[in-house]
């Protein structure tokens, strides 16, 4: 089981709401669902099978940087078939939120140009 998709939320500098902010799907800057809201704000992990295909498996989390402060939420969307272990998704799920959070120092590295 891999990762097939992911996306960043977040509040941007100068933006009131949550919006995706990063993701490798054409949907950057969409506005967040209540459920994306509910993660951060709610401290939620959201663990569900997608609804519209049967094939990939969604996890919510709180993203965090590297000092463990909650800086928003992340959607992880894994390749799935039926009986694949739900934990286990969740272990790879939090693994890879450690390994990006290590790369975060704060928020607002979020949105500094890279070199």
């Amino acid at each position: 089981m891999s990762c097939w998709s992911s996306g960043l939320h977040t509040v941007a500098p100068g933006a009131k709401e949550q919006t995706m902010i990063a993701t490798n799907l054409d949907r950057v800057g969409k506005a967040d669902d209540e459920d994306d809201v509910a993660v951060y704000k709610e401290r939620k992990i959201i663990l569900v099978p997608n609804a519209k295909e049967s094939n990939k498996f969604e996890v919510q989390m709180t993203m965090t940087d590297a000092k463990g402060r909650i800086i928003g939420a992340y959607g992880f969307v894994f390749l799935y078939k039926a009986g694949d272990d739900e934990v286990e998704i969740l272990r790879k799920a939090k693994a890879l939120r450690s390994e990006l959070a290590a790369k975060i120092p704060d928020h607002d590295a979020l949105f500094k140009p890279t070199p």
